[in-house]
């Protein structure tokens, strides 16, 4: 099966599940093989060496999509399926901008949709790529091998919650202007051990440096998007 995948996930994904895919994104660098690879996406935003609030600012001023698809290069590499990502628009192409794509294309490839916003969102994505290249079996097993330390990780967790308590823990997605990480990352954060209270139920929001110190984290990670 012929696999173009626009995320970085799903390239590490794919590859896991001995499946190489004949183009991937700009943003996708692991594992190495991935680099090696034709590349469909580009962004206009220059974000080497740019500090977080220029970077902010020229996604603001962005007029159209901050992401670019080369249709003709995906047309060229003749796939079966295109897997690409809804969860945010800021992150990778546009989904409607794959869909439509990919409905130009003669060979009409499918399309998979991943949009995950928990945890246990994206351990189901393994299964769904899985099912879509008919890797279910080594989908299965490297689902168990994932859980299986995921498991490690809470058990370890929970044994230092009840020497210790749970740190106040702050995950923000951006600096300037902050933004607190949402999605899976509050039950990430709870897995490990840490107080989810501080990041959201729902998407990645904006959130003031005064409300920030007024949490007062003990536990403070940047993880830039």
């Amino acid at each position: 099966m012929r696999v173009v995948t626009l995320l970085p996930s799903a390239t590490e994904t794919l590859f896991a599940l001995g499946v190489e895919p004949v183009g991937v994104s700009h943003s996708c660098d692991h594992p190495p093989a991935a680099r090696e690879l034709p590349t469909l996406t580009s962004t206009v935003v220059d974000h080497e060496g740019r500090e977080a609030a220029d970077i902010d600012a020229q996604m603001r001023g962005v007029e159209g999509a901050v992401y670019d698809l080369d249709v003709d290069r995906l047309a060229g590499l003749d796939p079966d399926l295109v897997i690409t990502q809804a969860t945010c628009d800021v992150c990778a192409v546009d989904a409607g901008a794959v869909h439509a794509a990919a409905a130009s294309i003669d060979a009409g490839p499918e399309t998979l949709t991943l949009d995950p916003h928990s945890f246990a969102d994206a351990l189901d994505d393994v299964t769904r790529i899985g099912a879509a290249v008919d890797r279910r079996d080594a989908a299965a097993t490297l689902r168990a091998r994932l859980s299986d330390r995921v498991d490690r990780v809470r058990k370890r967790a929970e044994a230092a919650v009840a020497a210790s308590g749970r740190p106040r823990t702050a995950v923000l997605d951006w600096t300037d202007p902050p933004i607190r990480a949402g999605h899976w990352v509050r039950d990430m954060v709870e897995l490990a051990g840490g107080d989810p209270e501080f990041q959201p139920c729902g998407p990645s929001e904006p959130v003031a440096w005064d409300d920030i110190r007024a949490f007062e984290p003990e536990v403070l990670v940047v993880t830039p998007c």
